[in-house]
């Protein structure tokens, strides 16, 4: 199997990626000692509040550059099926029910944003077994 790792933007790749503005990696240290200089600088290219908060939703994934906001989630979406349905059924076991149960496990995370994880409510949720990933009705996963 060939695989492919593809890491996520960070907002200063964003930015330059963008066409938004270029700006220097900053240390931890530097940002501690000379934050104040770096504010001012940033602040006199670009106003990054409302630039931010799009990066949050759209530009993690760098393909944000080959479509729009809409089209992002939907190639996004595109994504997750793909590994889900696809890519996942190579593993033993693997069917049809349990890319379903994944599906709705992501629907589920999705929503509860911050998450603290709590598995008696996901397996309620979910309708399976808290120990066992397995449905008590069908008793499959």
């Amino acid at each position: 199997m060939i695989t492919y790792e593809l890491p996520g933007l960070s907002f200063r790749e964003l930015l330059k990626f963008s066409g938004e503005g270029s700006f220097p990696v900053i240390t931890f240290s530097e940002i501690t000692t000379e934050h104040l200089n770096y504010t001012s600088q940033i602040t006199e290219t670009l106003h990054p509040l409302p630039l931010f908060k799009k990066y949050l939703k759209y530009g993690y994934l760098p393909f944000f550059k080959i479509c729009n906001e809409k089209e992002y989630l939907v190639k996004l979406f595109q994504i997750i099926s793909t590994v889900v349905d696809t890519d996942l059924a190579y593993i033993e076991g693997y069917n049809a029910g349990t890319a379903y149960k994944i599906k709705k496990l992501l629907g589920v995370l999705s929503e509860s944003v911050p998450f603290k994880p709590n598995i008696a409510a996901l397996a309620r949720k979910l309708d399976a077994s808290r120990d066992s990933g397995v449905c008590p009705k069908t008793r499959r996963f």
